[in-house]
């Protein structure tokens, strides 16, 4: 990982460059109040300098760039054969100042030194995969890709309790510039700030309701065409093509269209891609209902595709408090997506084979498919109403299965979806798996959830969420701790802004949301991954993880938090009593999963404190 740390002394004082950073470290440079130094954090040295910053005419530029779009912009720019990511975005700066960044496309975070005119600008791609924060008062203005780096001065490094408490509650509707520090601040994707000895002003360059690269469609089968057109080159200019490249392969929709353009592509190379499922222990399988892993559909897309490196892992390698602590010290701070960190065993395996560009399908319900918003409505806001009427045609009936099946059908037939019925099956494991629940929630769907900008709502806020932002950064700090990037191109700026701007109602139909990217694969992919439902929690890693080392983990971070918390004074204000009595006693409780999840948060904020030596003002760690 590139890692780029700067200083600019707002009140004209010399720059003294030991005060700020480490005169050993290579690249380090000062002029006029402002300094800066940059490495790279796996110790290799190579093409730092070439690749991360450069000096030309009146601007320093110093970063982490990744572009998509360096091809479209050589003839503007005048690029030479040869000239890096970042002297494109110096050239792109001289040319067209800080209008620059709406040309730009790909992941990237950089700031720039205009030396004329004394200003800072700070800039992160409009998605955010790469954090970076800073820290301003009236003297001086840090920044830093690193929350290591900030952190360490006094000035910057008082913990935030009301991000703590949001953390331990897991409450994600949060202000997602605020970091666990309360004096140090994230950029927020889609923005630059510029900072000069008189101003600081923070503006918006990018959102997805821009109108910027949406496309007229004359039909949804056009819009298919388009959308399959958007997302081969997402994929593709995100592949190496050097026998480096694998793919996160669940068997889904979203994963499965990737590995489609992407093994397309890179077989007329003549280049292998690396397909890594999660899989159960065989201890496992087969244990809770009839789930399995992502071996079964993730097998059916790689034969069919021709994938001859597909590799299962098991994801239960690493004790949970292990992974915990490794998430502390690879983040930076405690982290609420405990997915990112059992996402070690397809790492672990990557690695292993000597991948180091790891695609995967991530974002894909929220941007492209509408499925997230489907789930949303049908589960958070109908569920309720829908239960009510099952349970009156069950006290009519005597059965509960016939009184499932009963309204089942009438809300088919009011959609109008004839092509489709509720069958009786499973009596004996209803209450149990709830499945017919599941396939009835699944066909209440287009007739109440498209109505004005419903969807479009839905994908603005899911877009700009706290928890989207915070997968994106933890999945890239993870991934760069084994070496390699992680690639998301189902949440290409220009894919998911032209599908933003298509009809609503073309996004789905009566039985099945992700109606266009079902046509975008359709005779390309197995029916059976084509025609596939989002069933959560049965094709992805959170089966092992939230199945099997929810019950394996409870007692032992229980045990740890307990013995830690009586051993160190500085966490003598954590409720022991309360702690003593939690208990986990049904995995079907629904309270032992929040029981479990504030388990996993106050653990992991005790190693982060533990760590850093910090802790909050106030006992917040109380369940």
């Amino acid at each position: 990982m590139i890692v780029f740390n700067g200083v600019f002394l707002r009140n004209g004082n010399d720059f003294n460059f030991s005060n700020f950073f480490d005169t050993s470290a290579i690249d380090a440079f000062t002029e006029n109040g402002f300094g800066f130094n940059i490495y790279n954090s796996n110790g290799d040295t190579d093409d730092v300098t070439k690749s991360s910053y450069i000096s030309v005419d009146h601007i320093t530029v110093i970063g982490d760039i990744n572009l998509h779009n360096k091809s479209e912009l050589a003839t503007l720019l005048y690029l030479q054969p040869g000239d890096t990511d970042i002297i494109c975005v110096a050239k792109a700066f001289i040319k067209w100042g800080m209008a620059c960044v709406q040309y730009l496309i790909g992941e990237f975070i950089f700031a720039i030194w205009d030396v004329r005119s004394k200003e800072v600008y700070l800039v992160r791609d409009p998605l955010g995969q790469k954090g970076l924060f800073y820290y301003l008062d009236q003297d001086v203005f840090i920044f830093s890709n690193s929350i290591h780096f900030l952190s360490s001065f006094k000035l910057a490094s008082a913990l935030n309790d009301v991000w703590i408490a949001n953390y331990l509650q897991r409450n994600y509707n949060c202000n997602r510039s605020d970091t666990i520090y309360s004096n140090v601040s994230r950029l927020e994707p889609g923005y630059y700030v510029t900072v000069s000895p008189e101003k600081k002003s923070i503006n918006r360059y990018w959102d997805i309701r821009d109108n910027k690269y949406a496309r007229i469609a004359k039909s949804p089968i056009e819009a298919a065409e388009e959308l399959g057109y958007l997302i081969n080159n997402a994929v593709r200019v995100r592949l190496k093509g050097n026998g480096e490249d694998g793919i996160e392969l669940s068997g889904g929709l979203d994963s499965s269209v990737a590995a489609f353009f992407a093994q397309g592509y890179l077989s007329k190379l003549g280049v292998q891609l690396t397909a890594f499922s999660n899989i159960l222990p065989k201890s496992y399988q087969g244990v809770f209902h009839n789930f399995g892993d992502e071996w079964h559909k993730s097998s059916l897309v790689a034969k069919h595709l021709g994938i001859k490196s597909h590799i299962g892992v098991d994801n239960i390698i690493t004790p949970m408090l292990q992974l915990m602590q490794k998430g502390v010290d690879v983040i930076g701070y405690p982290t609420r997506l405990f997915l990112s960190l059992v996402h070690e065993g397809i790492f672990n395996a990557a690695q292993q084979k000597g991948i180091t560009n790891l695609v995967s399908g991530y974002g894909g319900d929220q941007m492209v498919t509408t499925e997230g918003y489907i789930r949303h409505v049908r589960y958070l806001i109908y569920r309720g109403k829908i239960i009510s009427a099952i349970l009156f045609s069950a006290r009519q009936s005597g059965s509960l299965p016939k009184a499932i099946v009963f309204v089942g059908n009438k809300i088919r037939k009011i959609l109008g979806a004839n092509n489709y019925r509720f069958e009786e099956r499973r009596k004996k494991s209803l209450l149990n798996d709830y499945w017919l629940l599941n396939d009835l929630l699944t066909q209440f769907n287009d007739q109440y959830i498209f109505n004005c900008q419903s969807v479009k709502d839905y994908t603005y806020e899911a877009i700009n969420s706290a928890i989207f932002l915070e997968r994106l950064e933890t999945g890239n700090l993870m991934a760069d701790a084994y070496g390699m990037q992680y690639q998301y191109p189902l949440i290409d700026t220009r894919l998911i802004q032209y599908f933003f701007h298509l009809p609503d109602e073309w996004k789905s139909n009566h039985i099945f949301g992700r109606a266009l990217i079902r046509e975008v694969i359709k005779n390309r992919l197995p029916k059976e991954i084509v025609n596939q439902r989002k069933v959560a929690n049965v094709a992805i890693a959170t089966v092992p993880f939230g199945k099997v080392l929810r019950q394996q983990n409870f007692a032992n971070i229980k045990e740890w938090c307990l013995s830690f918390s009586a051993q160190h004074d500085i966490f003598n204000f954590i409720d022991r009593n309360k702690l003593i009595g939690l208990t986990y006693s049904n995995e079907k409780d629904v309270h032992d999963l929040y029981k479990y999840d504030y388990l996993r948060c106050m653990a992991s904020m005790i190693m982060f404190m533990e760590k850093t030596k910090k802790c909050p003002a106030n006992a917040l760690l109380q369940f």
